[in-house]
C-alpha cells in the first residue's frame, strides 16, 4: 500500500513538474512586448511601492512612476496590460496584493465598455502570463473568465510552438524594457492626431453586468486590503489608433462609471475631455494619435502627481535612505529614456530637441561630421537644431565643405571653424573614455564622412551630416543619424 502511494505521489510531482516546465517554456517563446507588465514587478519587497497604477494602454503610456519618484518623491510601479477590462484589473490587483501594500491603486477604466476579457483570449493571456506559473490569482482568473479553454493558458505550447522557426529572427528584434522605466511605456514617435466630432454625453448608456460586478469585486478587494483606490479616465486626444464609435463609447462609460461608484465616495478622476486643458497637444503629443508619447506623458504625469499629492496622504521619500535603491533605478531609467526617445524619433526637431535635453545628463559623448558636395546647403532651421548638440557654430549655408565636432558631456572638445572653408579634415583623440577618429570632406563625386569609435565606424552614412550619441555611462552608442543637406530630413541607419 504504501509503494502504491509512493507511486501516486511521484507520478502527480512529475506531472506537476512537467506542468510548470511546459509552461515555462510556453512563457518564453510567447511574445513579451510592451502589451504585457514586466515581471520584474516581483523582484521587489513589501513596502517597495506607495502606488500601483493599473489598466490598459492608456495608462501604459501616460503615466510614468519615474518622473512620480523624481518629482514627488513617490515610489509607483505601472502594471498595465493592452486592453486590460475592469476583470483583469481586478485580478491584477488580486495579484499586486499578493506581493505588495500599496497606499493607492490607481486603476484606468478606459476599457471598461467592453466584456473583452470574455471575448477575446488574448486579453487574457496579456493579464495572466505576466504572473507565476503557479500563482493561485492566475488559475482563479482563468476558470473564472475562460474556463472553456483553460488548457490554452496552462498549456500554451500549442500556440507558441511554431515560434521556434523564428527565434533567429526575435534575437535580432527591439527589446521591450518597460522594466526599466518601472512599467511604463516610453514612446518618442509622434503621430498629429486627427480631431474628434464633439459629441453630448449619452445618459442612458450603463455599464454592463460584468462590468459592474468586477467594480464592485474591486472597490470591496482595496476597502478589505486597507488600499484607497482611485479610478482614472486618460485623455483622449484624438482620433488615431481607435475609431471615432469607440471614443463615444468610452465617453459614455466613463460618466456611467462616474454615477455608479456615486454611492461610495470613490474618486473617478474623469480627464476624457480635458487633454487640451492639460496642456496636450494633438499635434505633437502623441505616438499614434492615441497614446500619448513621452511628450505627453510628462505633462499628464504632473497632472496626476499634483493630484494625488493634494487628494492622499503620501510620503516623499526622496530623503529616506532606505530608499536609495530609487536613485540607483533613475540611473538605469535615464539612460534607457534618452536612448528610446532618440532611436524612435521620426522628425529633425524632434530628435534634436530630445538630444538637447539629453545632453543634460552629462553623460553623453556627441560627435559630429558632415560629408558634403558642392551644392548641398544647410537650411537655417537644419542649423538651428544642429546647434541643440552643443555646438557653438552655425553652419547655415557651410554644408559644402567639411565640419567636425566632438561634444563630450556637454563640453566642446574639438569643432571645426566653419569660417576657414576647408575642404577636407581629420580629427583624432580620446574623450568619454574611448579612442576617436573623426573624417570630414566635401566632394562633388564622393563626400566623406566617418566617426569612428574604437576603431568602428558608426556613422550613418557618407552624404550629410552624421551625428553619433554615446553613453559614457553605460558604454554604448545610443543613436546614429544622418542629416540630408539638401532638405533636412532623416535617413536613419541603425
Amino acid at each position: 500500500m504504501k509503494k502504491a502511494l509512493r507511486h501516486i505521489v511521484s507520478a502527480i510531482a512529475f506531472l506537476l513538474l512537467l506542468a510548470v516546465l511546459i509552461n515555462q517554456l510556453s512563457l518564453f517563446l510567447g511574445e513579451k512586448g510592451s502589451s504585457f507588465a514586466p515581471s520584474d514587478f516581483y523582484k521587489y519587497e513589501d513596502g517597495s511601492f506607495d502606488v500601483v497604477v493599473l489598466g490598459p494602454s492608456t495608462a501604459r503610456n501616460a503615466i510614468y512612476p519615474m518622473q512620480l519618484w523624481e518629482e514627488y518623491g513617490i515610489t509607483a510601479y505601472n502594471m498595465t496590460t493592452a486592453a486590460q477590462g475592469i476583470a483583469g484589473s481586478y485580478y491584477m490587483a488580486q495579484e499586486v496584493f499578493r506581493h505588495q501594500s500599496p497606499k493607492l491603486l490607481i486603476v484606468d477604466i478606459g476599457m471598461i465598455h467592453q466584456d473583452v476579457s470574455l471575448t477575446d483570449s488574448s486579453f487574457l493571456h496579456y493579464v495572466t502570463d505576466t504572473m507565476p506559473a503557479l500563482s493561485p490569482v492566475r488559475w482563479k482568473a482563468i476558470l473564472d473568465l475562460n474556463p472553456r479553454e483553460f488548457l490554452q493558458y496552462i498549456f500554451p505550447l500549442d500556440l507558441y510552438h511554431t515560434r521556434w522557426k523564428v527565434l533567429t529572427k526575435i534575437a535580432s528584434e527591439p527589446v521591450v524594457e518597460r522594466y526599466k522605466a518601472l512599467g511604463a511605456v516610453v514612446s518618442g514617435q509622434q503621430t498629429a492626431a486627427v480631431a474628434q466630432t464633439e459629441k453630448a454625453i449619452d445618459t442612458s448608456v450603463e455599464l454592463s453586468g460584468q462590468s459592474k460586478v468586477y467594480l464592485q469585486k474591486l472597490i470591496e478587494l482595496c476597502e478589505k486590503q486597507g488600499t484607497e483606490l482611485m479610478l482614472l479616465t486618460v485623455p483622449t486626444v484624438g482620433v488615431g489608433a481607435i475609431t471615432q464609435s469607440s471614443i463615444d463609447n468610452r465617453r459614455n462609460a466613463a460618466a456611467a462609471v462616474s454615477r455608479f461608484i456615486k454611492p461610495y465616495g470613490i474618486v473617478h478622476l474623469n480627464d476624457f475631455f480635458y487633454g487640451e486643458e492639460l496642456g496636450i497637444d494633438p499635434e505633437r503629443d502623441t505616438s499614434d494619435g492615441h497614446h500619448m508619447n513621452a511628450l505627453g506623458a510628462a505633462k499628464y504625469t504632473k497632472r496626476i502627481g499634483d493630484y494625488i499629492t493634494k487628494r492622499y496622504t503620501l510620503e516623499d521619500h526622496r530623503e529616506d535612505s532606505s530608499y536609495s535603491w530609487m536613485n540607483e533605478a533613475k540611473e538605469v531609467y535615464q539612460s534607457y529614456y534618452w536612448k528610446t526617445l532618440l532611436q524612435l524619433s521620426t522628425g529633425m526637431n524632434y530628435w534634436f530637441d530630445y538630444l538637447e535635453n539629453a545632453v543634460q545628463e552629462e553623460q553623453y559623448l556627441v560627435l559630429l561630421s558632415v560629408g558634403g558636395t558642392s551644392t548641398s546647403r544647410f537650411s537655417a532651421d537644419a542649423a538651428r537644431s544642429i546647434m541643440k548638440t552643443g555646438s557653438h557654430q552655425t553652419l547655415k549655408g557651410y554644408g559644402n565643405y567639411s565640419y567636425l565636432a566632438v561634444i563630450d558631456r556637454g563640453e566642446v572638445i574639438y569643432e571645426s571653424d566653419v569660417r576657414s572653408k576647408s575642404v577636407s579634415e581629420t580629427w583624432k583623440g580620446e574623450a568619454g573614455g574611448i579612442s576617436l577618429e573623426l573624417e570630414s570632406s566635401a566632394s562633388a563625386d564622393s563626400p566623406v564622412s566617418r566617426i569612428r569609435l574604437n576603431g568602428t565606424d558608426y556613422a550613418a552614412s557618407k552624404s550629410g551630416l552624421n551625428v553619433v550619441v554615446y553613453d559614457t555611462k553605460e558604454h554604448k552608442v545610443v543613436d546614429s543619424i544622418s542629416l540630408s543637406l539638401s532638405d533636412g530630413t532623416f535617413t536613419l541607419s541603425r
